[in-house]
């Protein structure tokens, strides 16, 4: 199964997080399944991070991900025009990051692995 990880996702995964829960750490662990981090993730970090608001730096994210075989999925205008179909569903999370990962695994038909409660209230059978 190809999987699209969350931010927090990766971060808890790469960093030995507690909040990671069991149910995702086998996700990410099972070999048959395909694990990818988004650039717009490396993007949200490096702003955060720039901001003081994250310790990890996105060139460290980078090399973790890619360390550990997760692969990266790229933005396409597919993607962005796919935000489009989050509004149909009366998605009302406004976070323009959870957004575009979420339109991202839409588009690509990946599942999408997060632990957020607002966008686990979104109607998809993508969502882990």
């Amino acid at each position: 199964m190809n999987i699209l990880a969350d931010t927090h996702i990766l971060l808890w995964s790469l960093y030995d997080d507690k909040k990671l829960s069991t149910a995702a750490r086998e996700y990410l662990m099972d070999e048959n399944n395909r694990v990818y981090y988004s650039l717009i993730s490396i993007w949200e970090v490096e702003i955060k991070h720039s901001l003081g608001k994250m310790p990890v730096s996105p060139d460290e994210l980078l090399k973790d991900c890619d360390y550990m075989g997760f692969m990266s999925l790229h933005l396409k205008k597919e993607h962005i025009t796919g935000l489009k179909e989050l509004s149909k569903n009366d998605y009302t999370h406004k976070d323009p990051f959870d957004r575009m990962l979420l339109a991202q695994a839409i588009s690509e038909n990946y599942y999408f692995l997060t632990q957020d409660d607002k966008i686990l209230q979104y109607p998809s059978e993508l969502i882990l």
